[in-house]
């Protein structure tokens, strides 16, 4: 019997053994390295709400991902897809981050930045007057956007321009420019005629050695070198240094991959592997040992083998914008080896505010972007002058949450705070929103965390916002009532001849300590109330206290209008 159980138990086995041998391995296995798997998830053009093809990503300072779509740019921040249009709804090729934190962005003849607006949108800024006059509507869909030190660099099919300051550089192609890469302290550019040529001195150069190069990826690789990718030889090595401008090849077991195939992007790791995307075969990867590639195509969970992109995000995952959607890849294959995140006292992603709106009437009143007061670049922190003040009628609000964690969000929980209310965090909870209607005057805080599946816990996201006193409880109206009774005090002295005045006074100066008596025990109740949890017996003393200055305030408001009255009579 217990032979029997044994060999019942191993046909499973047996039979996924024959599965993988016939078929090879199943989705979600890298083929080539079976000890490396990894999880897809993939976005189609009906969940992010814009047209298919995605031609590049970038992610922003605050980790925020943006995707140039032909209907525009996407924003998304691991819950929401926003379309940001440009002017006559272009379709939008590249995309590029500066130094600075600036993104850059083109379409077909158009150029221009994303900025936040007032209330914190991100909208399209055009540079599209930027462009030299002769070649505005000749210069075709743009390349590649990229940065030198002191200069913008846009690269359409037709034109290559260089902003440099007020400085515009303009170079016409005979046919068309295939790609730059700035490497090696100079810019390298591909055109189709002339082949390799460098930029120097506001010319173009020809590179010796380098006419019949073609290629649509160069990349900057180790030892002051630059990685390009041709149709002809595959993988090759160029040295600026080098005076004889030899071209090797990188040495590794190559396959059918370059054959009949057009390499569109990549990047190179760390420790020197090379991402590759195309627009036939999908995604290579090859480690710097030299191995066999590994592939990453529809059978293995890929939505579409034609890529346009790949972007790597802070966490270390991999991004693919597809021709018909998006494509997002966790695997240890892309993640940086060096980057353990044991030990760090921060986190490595960020809880994010990315909308608040008044209830009355769902008006927009945060876009979810705080800026620098001078340049407008994103950023996370909160600045005063993004301090909204709202009237006291306006006290209801809406706030939703976003992430800049994408592996696994729907899994995502969140906890916020509201300073100034709440007594403390509200438990973890899978919704992304929350509300708080008829709060009181005065000035709140809410504070949002983030919680990812494997437990990290994002930084701390903060929206401070005002509540504005109604009008009978400013301070200028209490003001006034302080010198309207002060007044009638004073007249009534003035009168107390009439026999009537008196009694007058006497009765304004209760009125008038009682009035006194209401500010201080509204002013002091709620601090009371807030740090002695809720307990009723210490705002009974705090009244009980209050209540012994009633009289004695009464006796000295007496005696100071009586001196003041005499004063007068004296000056009279």
């Amino acid at each position: 019997m217990r032979f029997k159980l044994k060999s019942i138990s191993i046909v499973p086995v047996v039979i996924a053994l024959m599965i993988l041998f016939l078929f090879g391995p199943l989705q979600g296995q890298v083929r080539g390295v079976s000890s490396t798997s990894f999880n897809i998830r993939n976005f189609s053009p009906g969940e992010y709400r814009a047209k298919r093809q995605n031609w590049s990503i970038v992610q922003d300072g605050r980790g925020i991902m943006y995707f140039a779509n032909s209907a525009g740019i996407l924003e998304y921040d691991s819950v929401e897809w926003r379309l940001i249009e440009l002017p006559h709804r272009s379709p939008v090729y590249a995309l590029a981050r500066n130094p600075q934190g600036r993104i850059f962005a083109g379409g077909d003849g158009e150029v221009g930045f994303l900025e936040p607006d007032n209330n914190g949108t991100m909208r399209f800024g055009s540079l599209k007057n930027e462009i030299p006059p002769a070649y505005r509507g000749k210069s075709g869909r743009i390349v590649k956007i990229g940065f030198i030190p002191g200069a913008t660099v846009f690269l359409f099919e037709k034109i290559l321009l260089i902003l440099e300051g007020d400085n515009v550089n303009a170079f016409k192609a005979d046919d068309h420019f295939y790609t730059f890469v700035y490497a090696c302290g100079s810019l390298y550019i591909i055109d189709d005629t002339r082949g390799l040529l460098r930029y120097s001195n506001g010319k173009l150069i020809d590179v010796p050695g380098g006419q019949l190069l073609r290629a649509y990826v160069m990349l900057p690789y180790p030892n002051n070198t630059i990685l390009m990718v041709t149709e002809q030889e595959g993988l090759i090595i160029f040295d600026p240094h080098n005076k004889q401008n030899h071209f090797p090849p990188v040495n590794f077991q190559y396959s059918d991959f370059f054959a009949g195939n057009i390499i569109s992007c990549g990047f190179i790791l760390e420790d020197r592997t090379i991402v590759l995307g195309s627009v036939e075969k999908g995604i290579a990867v090859i480690d710097p040992q030299g191995n066999p590639a590994v592939y990453i195509r529809v059978g293995d969970g890929l939505q579409d083998e034609h890529v346009y992109d790949l972007c790597r995000d802070n966490e270390g995952n991999l991004w693919a914008g597809l021709d018909q959607g998006i494509s997002l890849l966790s695997s240890s294959l892309v993640v940086n080896p060096g980057a353990s995140r044991r030990g760090q006292a921060k986190s490595s992603f960020a809880a994010l505010l990315r909308d608040c709106r008044k209830l009355s009437d769902n008006s927009l009143i945060f876009g979810g972007t705080y800026y620098s007061h001078g340049n407008r670049v994103p950023s996370l922190v909160q600045e005063g002058f993004q301090v909204p003040q709202f009237e006291y009628a306006f006290n209801g609000f809406r706030f939703v949450f976003g992430t800049t964690h994408y592996n696994e969000s729907e899994k995502t929980m969140y906890s916020c705070y509201l300073d100034g209310l709440d007594k403390g965090w509200s438990e973890w909870m899978p919704r992304n929103s929350r509300e708080y209607t008829n709060l009181g005057w005065g000035e709140y805080t809410l504070r949002v965390k983030a919680r990812a599946s494997t437990g990290e816990i994002s930084q701390e996201a903060a929206y401070t916002f005002i509540v504005k006193p109604p009008w009978y409880e400013t301070f200028l109206f209490m003001i006034g009532q302080v010198v309207f009774i002060v007044m009638v005090l004073l007249a009534s002295r003035v009168m107390e001849g009439t026999g009537f005045a008196p009694k007058l006074s006497n009765n304004l100066i209760i009125f008038a300590v009682v009035v006194i008596f209401e500010y201080v025990n509204g002013f002091i109740g709620p601090l009371i109330g807030r740090y002695s949890e809720g307990i009723a017996f210490f705002g009974m003393l705090m009244t009980g206290v209050l209540s012994f200055i009633i009289g004695p305030a009464q006796e000295f408001l007496t005696t100071l209008l009586k001196k003041i009255t005499f004063m007068k009579r004296m000056e009279g």
